[in-house]
């Protein structure tokens, strides 16, 4: 049984305070660089150090070539000069170094490590991002402290005065990109519901909180979290139908306590943000009428209609240029900048970091590529970058491969080999 005593239990704060930046490295300004620019340093300080014989690497370093690539080449046709190659690959080296930065940490400060257990801290801080939020919408002297360590970005704060009526706008995050992030933690809380060591029905209950609390503050951030709700639902539903007997308990309680709380939270978000309920819910307002839209869905159909699809050039090179409808519609966006090329190469970071997670067991597997599912279903809203939690997942599975499962099966040989001597020698 692993140690819980006070100091063990404030590393594990820490690290949670360092998977919170590192997920929502805006939250953070250092120095006039987001808080990733510091952990991606100290990560490849560390990796230097220990040189660890992580082959896997190279297959993920060679897809941020691809994508480095693709858009250099859109540059030299198109002759516009765009500096978002260079920075895209500078946040991604940082996010991936970072990622081994706090795997590092995990299995320095645990020794019975699971999946769950990265899981679990991503979910905490998603959790931790959902508490900001509330307290940054109702507590004005913790709203002024949290903004203040923001990144300084230009506009940001005209931006959060336009919108904090309309919706909860996050501490380092808002709107689209905090939508996903909570999207992250309904899949993540059910992985952990049907994988977890779980030994009564507080722990179940108390998960149940977490997936209603993560979603309503989610669902009041932005409605992209209803994708993630329907990925975690899904999943739930294939962990039921393949590992019947382990999740068949489990998944009903959780069900029944959810529906409960569920009933709960919609009163009261509707009492405490009334102003908000209406464009929070407006997906299952018009379900309940007959019709599958909102007003963002119908304004994407016209953007969608905009792209310049018979422009051989722009579709396979792009124009180098990012200004394509504000924030919105992720896989024309990255086509308008690089091309179908790029497009590939892009997700192609996501294909390659999940392959090198691999393992035998089904359960992550089949959360890893529905991961990866999620993230291509969200870029039909708009551009999401999910690759910081992947990355996570990624060096989680080079520790174990390397550091615990091959050593392990070197020791059991060793063993054999030993035994057969004896044997030898015996007779």
């Amino acid at each position: 049984m692993e140690k819980t005593d006070t100091k063990t239990y404030i590393q594990r704060f820490l690290l949670l305070i360092l998977v919170f930046y590192h997920m929502y490295p805006q939250a953070l300004g250092v120095m006039g660089r987001s808080f990733i620019v510091l952990s991606g340093a100290i990560g490849i300080g560390l990796f230097l150090l220990h040189r660890p014989p992580f082959k896997e690497v190279l297959y993920v370093a060679f897809t941020f070539f691809l994508y480095f690539l693709a858009t250099l080449i859109s540059t030299i046709v198109t002759g516009n000069p765009d500096d978002f190659y260079m920075s895209w690959l500078r946040s991604h080296a940082a996010w991936f170094f970072s990622a081994y930065l706090i795997v590092f940490f995990i299995f320095k400060l645990h020794k019975n490590i699971s999946v769950s257990t990265v899981a679990s801290y991503l979910v905490a801080a998603i959790i931790l991002q959902g508490i900001c939020t509330l307290l940054i919408a109702y507590v004005p002297f913790i709203k002024d402290i949290l903004t203040s360590l923001e990144l300084d970005v230009a506009g940001w704060d005209s931006i959060r005065e336009e919108n904090e009526n309309q919706r909860l706008i996050g501490y380092g995050m808002g709107f689209f990109g905090a939508g996903y992030m909570y999207g992250y933690g309904l899949i993540f809380t059910i992985y952990i519901m049907a994988r977890a060591k779980i030994r009564n029905k507080k722990t179940m209950f108390f998960l149940a909180i977490v997936y209603a609390f993560i979603f309503y503050v989610g669902i009041f951030t932005a409605r992209t979290v209803v994708i993630g709700a329907a990925v975690s639902v899904a999943m739930m539903g294939i962990f039921y139908i393949k590992d019947y007997r382990r999740v068949k308990r489990r998944g009903f309680q959780f069900i029944i306590y959810f529906a409960f709380l569920a009933i709960i939270g919609y009163s009261a978000m509707y009492a405490y943000f009334p102003h908000m309920a209406d464009w929070a819910f407006e997906l299952f307002i018009n379900l309940s009428q007959g019709e599958v839209k909102t007003n963002s869905s119908d304004g994407l159909e016209h953007m969608f209609s905009q792209f310049p699809s018979e422009d051989m050039q722009t579709l396979f090179f792009g124009t180098s240029s990012l200004g394509f409808f504000g924030n919105d519609v992720g896989f024309i966006r990255l086509i308008y900048h690089s091309g179908l090329f790029g497009l590939i190469a892009f997700y192609g970071v996501s294909v390659a970091t999940v392959y090198g997670s691999i393992s035998k067991d089904w359960h992550t597997n089949l959360m890893l590529i529905l991961l990866v599912i999620y993230e291509w279903v969200v870029n039909i809203k708009g551009l999401a970058d999910m690759h910081s939690v992947l990355f996570v997942f990624f060096f989680f599975f080079m520790f174990y491969k390397y550091y615990k499962f091959q050593p392990m099966l070197y020791a059991q040989h060793l063993e054999e080999r030993k035994k057969r001597l004896e044997n030898l020698n015996f007779k």
